[in-house]
């Protein structure tokens, strides 16, 4: 059932407990939502240079084609460059797409969460219930 729970305000400036809740939900959704991007792009950021430089160059259009050339043109450019032109741009890239990746996160969690058949308590009321310092036991 529902018991009163006692937990004073130490002011009035004091955050309620639901929307503390609420803020470390979105920071929690926000974190990984770009580490899991940051580590997403190191793995695949390699083969981005390599196509990206398939499609620039027209005569290497054909090596689509060929899984051997491709890996030939992966070593051309580490014995070349180095491993570092693989990840050449990989800075402005991440500027760009981790803040859509936390975009889109944010969204689905908050459509999740908010439009779930299995959410028996609204927002609302669960604030209700939070303010008035009364507990759900589950």
């Amino acid at each position: 059932g529902l018991e009163p729970k006692v937990s004073p305000a130490k002011h009035a400036g004091d955050v309620s407990r639901f929307e503390h809740a609420a803020r470390q939900r979105a920071a929690s959704v926000l974190l990984a939502s770009s580490v899991s991007k940051i580590a997403a792009s190191m793995v695949a950021y390699p083969h981005e240079v390599v196509r990206s430089r398939l499609q620039a160059d027209p005569s290497k259009r054909t090596l689509l084609e060929e899984l051997p050339a491709v890996v030939r043109l992966a070593r051309s450019i580490y014995s070349k460059e180095g491993l570092a032109a693989f990840y050449s741009g990989m800075g402005v890239n991440l500027m760009r797409a981790v803040p859509s990746c936390m975009l889109t996160f944010s969204c689905y969690e908050f459509a999740k969460r908010r439009f779930s058949p299995n959410e028996i308590v609204s927002l609302e009321e669960t604030a209700h219930n939070v303010e008035m310092g009364l507990e759900q036991e589950g």
